[in-house]
């Protein structure tokens, strides 16, 4: 599979962006639905490779679907973190918003009521026209039951924290689909 293609968003289902221009997608699409453009409106959704977010104008809130291809992320400080635990439409824009705009917020984590408790995690690397996603217990399609249960969200986030728990919970030295239940040594 070539890399790049996973990486690429689509905005409302028209509107397409390269990697490197993850920031303008993400800012097309805000503007579009603040801006009340038909052309994003219309379709109110923005797809991160292969996981889509989508807002559903009748409630106001926001859903995921989608699986995401395995990739190795960082560690992150609490302070680089932005966790958002609804999905209402506000609530979710305005963290887009920040995640884009802050370069101090290196990780987002939305969590979805609406798709079962699944969370969207995005992160921008290091190579500043490069991001990186993972979907964290969605559903693979609208429709369809998630694979992992309510408490990945929580396992992901314990898994990216610089400062480790006493306790630590499962590792993640991949992706979360690889490694699930392994540790860093393979155990």
């Amino acid at each position: 599979m070539d890399e790049t293609k996973y990486k690429d968003l689509q905005v409302s289902g028209s509107e397409c962006f390269s990697e490197h221009r993850w920031r303008e997608a993400v800012l097309y699409y805000l503007f579009g639905i603040w801006g009340d453009k038909q052309e994003v409106t219309y379709r109110p959704k923005i797809s991160f490779g292969n996981v889509t977010l989508r807002l559903d104008l009748s409630t106001a809130e926001y859903y995921a679907y989608g699986v995401s291809t395995p990739e190795l992320h960082p560690e992150f400080t609490d302070a680089e973190i932005l966790q958002v635990e609804s999905g209402k439409q506000n609530d979710v824009e305005a963290a887009l918003a920040r995640f884009v705009k802050n370069d101090g917020i290196r990780l987002l984590i939305i969590t979805l009521p609406l798709s079962k408790n699944g969370a969207l995690a995005l992160w921008k690397k290091y190579r500043r026209g490069q991001y990186g996603y993972e979907s964290i217990g969605l559903p693979k399609s609208w429709g369809t039951g998630g694979r992992f249960g309510v408490n990945e969200t929580a396992r992901f986030v314990a898994s990216i924290r610089k400062e480790k728990l006493q306790t630590p919970p499962l590792s993640f030295c991949g992706s979360l689909f690889n490694q699930h239940f392994k540790t860093c040594d393979g155990k």
